[in-house]
């Protein structure tokens, strides 16, 4: 995937309550280094910090806005579904890969993250390179 396509999180309040919540609920992710976060539906979404006041009340809100980060249309899928996106979040570039199950009697989204890149790294002195 370009970074051209790397989405970065914008700042608290830039796009809707929404957007703010999976935006928060992603870099919470990357903050914690939680490699994989898991939401269904008969489950309350996380409550992030108190920076939100309490989620969003409808699971398939946030779900879908999960699909369109994947370029995935937002509707229930008869089948699992796969997608990907890049974050740029903690001055960190991070993969997530979301697996959606739709048609089942308890709606599900997994999303595992990676960094795959640090925006912040400092080159080594020479000296600090050698054993």
């Amino acid at each position: 995937m370009d970074e051209s396509k790397c989405q970065k999180i914008p700042a608290e309040g830039a796009y809707g309550p929404l957007v703010d919540y999976v935006n928060s609920l992603l870099t919470d992710m990357c903050r914690k280094n939680m490699p994989i976060v898991e939401l269904r539906r008969s489950m309350p979404l996380p409550t992030l910090n108190g920076e939100f006041g309490s989620p969003p009340e409808d699971f398939f809100r946030v779900v879908n806005r999960l699909k369109i980060m994947c370029d995935l249309t937002p509707m229930i899928y008869q089948q699992p579904a796969d997608g990907k996106f890049r974050i740029r979040a903690l001055g960190k570039t991070f993969r997530v890969d979301a697996h959606f199950d739709d048609k089942v009697e308890d709606p599900s989204v997994r999303l595992k993250g990676e960094e795959v890149e640090s925006h912040n790294k400092q080159q080594k002195a020479p000296e600090e390179l050698v054993p």
